[in-house]
């Protein structure tokens, strides 16, 4: 995040403005119904994948804390904080409780888009429609009874 932010404020003019948002964690306890990674646990219970090549499938995430996100801007110290906000975001776009079908096919194809390139390396492209069309299944049937949400972080800053 360091480099990241180095680099964003040598090709920003002074004064300029950036707006970054991710999906955070509340605090620095890793929470047991941590949204993303009942996500990707979802994910994981396709039954498509071999148990063992799932064991060895390492996929690198990591989610900050609002008090980390704040801490690497201002020690970086290229940027002036103007707004720093919170909130959580529905895996589904907020499509309420329209069609479950069409709720896990929009959240499937979110995490396809994200996930795809690292799992088609590990499990090969062949399984890829399969295992994504599994999950939107899987995701169908959570959000009949949970709300799938993301915790957001939103952050606008000022390049010094």
């Amino acid at each position: 995040m360091t480099l990241f932010l180095t680099s964003r404020s040598k090709e920003l003019v002074r004064g300029g403005h950036m707006v970054l948002t991710m999906i955070g964690r509340y605090t620095s306890i890793n929470l047991p119904d941590d949204q993303v990674s009942s996500v990707l646990e979802l994910l994981g219970m396709t039954g498509l994948i071999e148990e063992e090549k799932l064991d060895n499938c390492n996929m690198p995430c990591y989610l900050a804390t609002p008090e980390e996100v704040r801490h690497v801007i201002q020690e970086e110290g290229s940027f002036h904080i103007t707004r720093f906000e919170t909130f959580n975001v529905s895996w589904d776009a907020e499509m309420g409780d329209g069609d479950l079908r069409a709720r896990g096919k929009y959240v499937a194809a979110s995490m396809r888009a994200i996930t795809e390139p690292i799992l088609a390396v590990h499990f090969g492209e062949e399984v890829m429609d399969d295992l994504f069309e599994r999950f939107a299944r899987k995701v169908s049937q959570y959000v009949e009874l949970h709300d799938g949400e993301y915790f957001n972080i939103l952050v606008s800053v000022k390049n010094r």
